[in-house]
Parts: structure tokens; sequence; C-alpha cells
């Protein structure tokens, strides 16, 4: 799915791109277990709505993401803030998030629903990076999702 960014951030989908999508990779054993890639302009939108501000700094985008991404690992919820943004290209970063976890994961809440009161057609894609890989499609509607290790 992160191909999918790159690639519409390579055609120069920008400001005015069609596709609405953000995507989260779950890596259940590193320690930034977390990473979400979206279009950096709803980004900044999403943080002009949110604060009037364009500005992408640690303390908006964390502040963006604690009302609109919560995680719960084996039943208990978990704080989560954003430790580095990475400028992928013109149109598309990353955001590493560090989250304190417990040492072994049996499951997971995943609730994200950033950006989508903007734009009604957001989609986020969660891909966890287990053996085997599950895939999860987040919409305003189905805002979250569970899952077993």
């Amino acid at each position: 799915m992160f191909w999918i960014l790159t690639l519409l951030g390579t055609l120069g989908f920008g400001a005015n791109h069609g596709f609405y999508i953000g995507v989260i990779d779950i890596y259940p054993s590193q320690p930034r277990p977390i990473v979400i890639t979206v279009f950096t302009d709803d980004l900044e939108n999403a943080l002009f709505n949110h604060f009037n501000s364009h500005t992408l700094n640690d303390s908006t985008v964390n502040s963006y993401f604690q009302t609109h991404f919560q995680v719960a690992i084996n039943n208990k919820p978990v704080s989560s803030r954003v430790e580095q943004i990475e400028q992928l290209n013109d149109n598309t970063c990353k955001l590493f998030l560090m989250v304190v976890t417990p040492e072994k994961w049996y499951n997971m809440r995943l609730e994200a629903s950033f950006f989508m009161e903007l734009y009604p057609t957001q989609n986020n894609i969660v891909r966890v990076h287990s053996q085997p890989t599950l895939y999860f499609r987040l919409t305003k509607q189905k805002k979250s999702c569970n899952f077993f290790f």
C-alpha cells in the first residue's frame, strides 16, 4: 500500500489529488511500531482546520493525532506520539510514532479517523506486519479494527 502513495506522489498528485488515503504500517516487534504515510497537503489542511495553522511540527501533529488516532494493545489503551516526521517527496510524508507497548502483543484495537472530518472519502489502510500480514480498510463509516496475533 505504501507504493500507492509513493506512486501518486511521484505522478504529481498534489493539492488537487482525487485520492484521500493514508497507510498505517504496524510493526509489532520494532521500537517505533507504527508508521503512518499520508499526503502532506491533507495533513496541512487538517492542521489548519483544527488549529488554524499549516505548521507541521511535533506539537500540532501530536495534538491532532491524539484526537484522531487511538491504540489499545492487549485490551489496554496505550499512549502514542509522533517522534519523527519525514518528508518523502513534495507530496507525501511519513510519521513515525513512538508507542509504549507491552513486551508481548496478543490483540490490538486501532481507531484511525484522521482527515475524515475534511474528506468523507478518506480511506486509511492498515497493514500489520505479522505472520501472515493482515490488512484492514478504515473509512468514515468504519473507523476502527480489531485483530489478534
